[in-house]
């Protein structure tokens, strides 16, 4: 039985390229119009590993960004601009859930308030995984520990009553103390 000719040059560079790319060996043997079998036993002689191309360039991206001080200082500027918004964003939400909140008493204001205040925890997930993304850079560290949670539930008419007095209560406080 003839033995199978070894892979030419061509198909040689071609395994190393697509297999340091990160192609599987199902494809490359494809490609090159040799067995798996094949590219592997090339793959493992010539010590190519799959991936190391890439691994290679996002090394040398990452140390080249590091060493760029003007990239630094943009991606610092954004990630300011992207806490001043998120504080900003915060604030307004504080204001929208003090509006729903004072809607409950009115006719229908439980349900408006039930609705504002979903749409509300809804914006503050989105603000929390905005949070959790800078804190994953560093910015948060320190106030990682310290997370306000927001929960919103179902009161009862009683607790509903409460709310509002000790709501009033607290506006004839601030006023008296004005």
């Amino acid at each position: 039985m003839a033995r199978k000719p070894s892979p030419t040059v061509t198909q040689i560079k071609t395994i190393a390229r697509l297999r340091a790319a990160g192609y599987p060996l199902s494809v490359v043997a494809a490609r090159t119009r040799l067995s798996v079998a094949t590219v592997a036993r090339y793959c493992a002689r010539l010590e190519i590993r799959k991936a190391s191309f890439k691994s290679a360039i996002v090394e040398q991206a990452k140390r080249e960004l590091a060493e760029d001080s003007a990239f630094v200082e943009r991606v610092k500027g954004d990630v300011r601009l992207l806490v001043l918004d998120g504080l900003a964003q915060s604030r307004a939400l504080r204001d929208k859930i003090a509006l729903a909140i004072e809607g409950i008493g009115e006719p229908d204001g439980l349900e408006a308030a039930a609705v504002a205040l979903r749409a509300a925890a809804a914006a503050a997930t989105a603000l929390r995984v905005n949070a959790d993304m800078l804190g994953g850079i560093g910015i948060e560290a320190d106030a990682a520990a310290e997370r306000t949670v927001l929960t919103v539930s179902v009161m009862t008419p009683e607790q509903i009553g409460k709310a509002i007095r000790e709501n009033h209560h607290g506006e004839e406080e601030e006023e008296g103390g004005l």
